[in-house]
């Protein structure tokens, strides 16, 4: 199914959407091959407070980031290989 979707434009959108939204600071993610395959937002329990986190899965890495602006805008973006 991954290889069904890696050179769709669908996939492409979606991917470019996730690049925006992380603005300048982030680094690109369109690669070949490359499949985002789920999105969402985990809290981060902190001493003070819970802090909202949004999670991309891709087929190879891990994205995440601070959430500024819900589905609009992320900062802080963090990529664990997977």
């Amino acid at each position: 199914m991954v290889d069904h979707l890696a050179n769709t434009e669908i996939n492409s959108q979606r991917i470019a959407a996730v690049e925006s939204c992380f603005g300048a600071s982030g680094q690109p993610l369109a690669l070949p091959g490359r499949v985002l395959l789920g999105e969402g937002v985990l809290t981060k329990e902190c001493r003070k407070k819970a802090k909202p986190r949004i999670f991309f899965l891709f087929n190879d890495i891990l994205v995440y980031g601070s959430i500024v602006l819900n589905k609009r805008k992320y900062r802080s973006q963090h990529i664990i290989p997977l």
